[in-house]
């Protein structure tokens, strides 16, 4: 089992503060986050890609770039490997989106009354329901029609996404990320579920062109802009794009980007100052 660092953020405010630090420090290479009362815990592996020097330098950096929202204070922990899952079970609600999707761990009782039920054992990936972004991308999802659709999760985390899409009756379904643990994560979470998809290590640029009727890319607005000619290439005549992990007021410029790359704007929404946007690339 891997040891971890884990640093505890008090924000004031809590928000936006602790959201703007997930979304930042999971570029970092920091796996996993908890909500506390008044800020966050963030989780890294003491063996992870960035040195001490390095996150205390990036830790630091982030505290001073968004100072003028607010103060975080910040201290760091050792925490010695350990059952995770059991650490994961003291501390995971389950998430319904809307009256037909649950979201829960396995140790959660079903509900007979919800048409898509998801389970998701998270072991420190990204992507369970409870952050605003894979809430939006889970209720827009659930307002499309996937039957025989060939749909692509694009940085798939825990892969909440690509096994909705499986159980929303996709062809076929493609799961990416850039981290071997979410890749892993992804496989046993569809056992988990009973569906069949294909998750794979990788990047946007090695994506195939025309390949898929539908792409769903929750990361964050720099990732977005700067692979967001790949996801087009990579989209079939009429195919949607849902994008989010970007905050409310980057809306018009992922809008914009997306226009760029010969995308047309159908539509978007919001929920605690987060954003997604859903496009559509043009019938031939």
């Amino acid at each position: 089992m891997k040891d971890y660092l884990v640093y505890r953020f008090q924000c004031e405010p809590r928000l936006p503060l602790c959201d703007i630090l997930v979304s930042e420090l999971a570029e970092y290479g920091f796996e996993s986050f908890v909500d506390t009362e008044s800020g966050v815990e963030a989780y890294i592996p003491l063996e992870g890609p960035l040195s001490e020097d390095e996150r205390k330098a990036r830790i630091a950096w982030l505290t001073e770039q968004y100072g003028h929202l607010g103060n975080v204070t910040w201290r760091e922990e050792f925490i010695a490997g350990q059952n995770w899952n059991a650490r994961w079970e003291a501390s995971y609600p389950q998430v319904r989106i809307g009256n037909n999707c649950l979201v829960r761990a396995p140790f959660h009782d079903p509900d007979p009354e919800v048409d898509l039920d998801i389970l998701i054992q998270a072991q420190m990936s990204f992507g369970t329901g409870h952050h605003a972004t894979t809430y939006l991308m889970l209720e827009a999802l659930l307002d499309q029609t996937l039957e025989d659709l060939s749909i692509l999760d694009m940085g798939c985390g825990t892969g909440v996404l690509a096994i909705a899409s499986a159980k929303m009756g996709a062809a076929s379904v493609v799961a990416v990320d850039i981290e071997a643990n979410a890749v892993n994560n992804t496989l046993e979470n569809a056992a988990l579920n009973g569906v069949s998809l294909t998750a794979n290590l990788g990047e946007a640029n090695s994506l195939a062109e025309n390949a898929y009727d539908g792409i769903l890319a929750n990361i964050n607005k720099n990732v977005l802009i700067n692979d967001m000619a790949h996801y087009s290439q990579a989209m079939r005549s009429g195919a949607f794009l849902l994008l989010s992990g970007f905050f409310d007021g980057d809306r018009e410029e992922v809008r914009a980007r997306a226009n760029d790359c010969g995308l047309i704007f159908d539509k978007d929404a919001q929920r605690q100052g987060w954003a997604l946007v859903k496009c559509m690339k043009p019938e031939l």
